[in-house]
C-alpha cells in the first residue's frame, strides 16, 4: 500500500482534468500516482471533495487543488487527507 507520509511531494503542475497530452506526459509521476490514489480512496469510501474536507480538517478548495494538481501540497496536509480515508 502506498504510505504518502513516505516520500516527498512537489506539486505545482496541472494533471487531472487538464489536456490528456499533459496528463499522459505525467503518467507515472510521483505527484499524479498520488492525486489518484487519493481520489480513488475517497471514491471507494463513498466520500465527497465536500466531506473529506470536512473530515480532514481543510478547506474544500484545497481538496479540488491537490485532486487536480494545480497547488504546492505539503506533506502535513497529505498526512491529514490520508489520516481522514483511514491511509495509514
Amino acid at each position: 500500500m502506498y504510505n504518502p507520509k513516505v516520500e516527498s511531494v512537489a506539486v505545482g503542475r496541472p494533471a487531472m482534468g487538464v489536456d490528456k497530452k499533459t496528463r499522459q506526459k505525467m503518467k507515472g509521476t510521483s505527484v499524479l500516482i498520488l492525486a489518484d490514489k487519493l481520489i480513488h480512496a475517497r471514491k471507494d469510501r463513498g466520500l465527497t471533495q465536500a466531506t473529506l474536507a470536512q473530515a480532514s480538517g481543510l478547506g474544500i478548495n484545497r481538496i479540488i487543488r491537490m485532486e487536480k494538481v494545480t497547488t504546492d501540497v505539503k506533506m502535513s496536509t497529505v498526512a491529514k487527507v490520508a489520516s481522514a480515508l483511514g491511509l495509514h
